[in-house]
């Protein structure tokens, strides 16, 4: 995931599955310019997830489908 943000801000990556069960939840402290923020999808099963990003009470949702 690439985040930019010009101050320095708190980023929250939350995934959920398509039942709306959290599978992911983790907040990257201080991160300021562009940044790429990994998400490891090995241990998901296949199918669709929404991503909400969250940066300085702003959210911004992507949907992420996982095959194999």
């Amino acid at each position: 995931i690439k985040v930019s943000t010009i101050n320095a801000s708190d980023v929250v990556v939350r995934i959920t599955d398509a039942a709306g069960r959290v599978v992911a939840d983790r907040t990257y402290a201080n991160q300021i310019g562009e940044n790429f923020i990994p998400v490891a999808t090995s241990k998901f099963e296949v199918g669709y997830y929404t991503v909400s990003v969250t940066v300085n009470d702003e959210t911004i949702q992507k949907q992420l489908l996982v095959t194999r």
